[in-house]
């Protein structure tokens, strides 16, 4: 039961929130750029797949 002006327990944080919360925003775009390449590339293998099982 929540008494009136009792403060919920906040979540603690994890990882990826101390990064995007403490990195500065140079290193936070070279990170990101990594992330969407190797996401590119996992999805050009995904087409290409599909395409040689049409």
């Amino acid at each position: 039961m929540k008494l009136f002006g009792a403060k919920a327990q906040l979540a603690s944080s994890s990882p990826l929130s101390d990064f995007l919360r403490n990195t500065k925003s140079r290193d936070k775009k070279r990170v990101y750029n990594k992330v969407i390449a190797a996401a590119s590339q996992r999805q050009i293998a995904v087409l290409e797949a599909a395409n040689r099982k049409i």
